[in-house]
């Protein structure tokens, strides 16, 4: 028996309660704009306090606390971020900043709600905002534009190594279906540049790709069409892309998105699927990470919708929508690349 790990138990277990906390801080200094402050120059707490509008003592509370948990520095009452706090700044590579805005306000609140979600099995996104997470999102351009960042900062942080594996010919028509702002099929073309690419999503999104292509001086990069995965696709596309759309979706939602793929695509196209693969193999941290997910799309969806698949729950979904499961490629990070063709 490991007396000191005994020992240790109700310690760490109250860790990890605790930790609540410490991601609520972490929220509040991106909702203070804290990180991009503090970036700009080393500041005192009176400074920030007068540029927060937020009451100093309050104030150095909180950044006492971050101290301790190495997002900032203190220097002769100087603060400066940490590399750990550089990542929420607005700017960083895979800035965290927009996840933290994110956790902070409806997501968050779902989470707050789970405990009713396992003893109904409901959503408690639902229950709180009495609309779907999508329908919200489409109500809402400014939540959806907060979403759809923090999406794309996690693509940002995933891309590297999807790049690395996926199996893109030349001269290939991809179609990136419920791809958001449209990152991932930027990264895409950039890296295949001999390709062209087509966006399909609701008209929400595809009005914020167009704007983000536009300031990035790359209109005209890719086709934009504003659309509806479930009623019907373009049909000139010779990779047909689902990139973390289908753990969004209950099993008979994933079907019929399958369904309108295989309808949709060329006899010879490729069925591209990109999510987490769930596991219940113990204490590795691709596991954890996809456990977490899970019960973050158990508090938006409720058992009746989305949430992470095994590669068995994958292949039997793309045998009853009719496709033909032809490789699968499992990641370092948990995400799988799953290649299919329609029989």
């Amino acid at each position: 028996m490991d007396t000191q790990s005994d020992n240790n138990t109700p310690q760490q277990i109250r860790q990890i309660l605790y930790s609540q906390l410490i991601s609520q801080a972490i929220q509040t200094f991106c909702v203070l704009n804290l990180p991009d402050l503090i970036d700009t120059s080393n500041s005192s707490i009176e400074q920030l306090a007068n540029q927060t509008q937020t009451n100093p003592a309050a104030l150095a509370r909180l950044l006492r606390a971050l101290t301790q948990f190495g997002l900032v520095t203190n220097t002769d009452g100087e603060f400066a971020l940490t590399l750990l706090g550089k990542s929420l700044t607005r700017q960083a590579v895979a800035s965290a900043q927009p996840t933290a805005l994110l956790i902070n306000g409806e997501i968050g609140q779902a989470w707050r709600g789970i405990t009713e979600t396992i003893r109904s099995g409901k959503s408690s996104f639902e229950e709180f905002y009495h609309a779907t997470l999508f329908k919200y999102l489409e109500a809402n351009p400014e939540k959806r534009a907060i979403f759809d960042r923090s999406q794309d900062m996690g693509l940002e942080l995933e891309v590297p190594e999807l790049l690395d594996h996926l199996v893109i010919g030349e001269s290939e028509t991809i179609l990136d279906i419920g791809g958001g702002s449209g990152y991932l099929l930027t990264r895409i073309l950039e890296k295949w540049p001999n390709n062209q690419g087509i966006l399909l999503d609701l008209p929400v999104a595809t009005e914020i790709a167009r704007k983000k292509l536009a300031e990035q001086g790359k209109t005209g990069l890719f086709q934009i069409i504003a659309g509806d995965f479930f009623k019907a696709l373009p049909e000139n596309a010779s990779i047909y892309l689902l990139s973390h759309v289908l753990h969004d979706w209950s099993d008979d939602n994933c079907r019929k998105i399958l369904s309108t793929c295989h309808r949709n695509m060329p006899k010879k196209a490729i069925l591209i699927i990109i999510d987490l693969l769930a596991s219940d193999i113990e204490d590795t941290n691709a596991n954890k990470t996809a456990a977490m997910m899970d019960l973050y799309m158990l508090s938006l969806f409720g058992i009746s919708g989305g949430k992470e698949r095994t590669e068995k729950e994958f292949r039997e979904l793309l045998g009853q929508a009719n496709f033909t499961v032809k490789e699968i490629t499992q990641l370092p990070s948990g995400n799988g690349i799953i290649y299919a063709t329609p029989k």
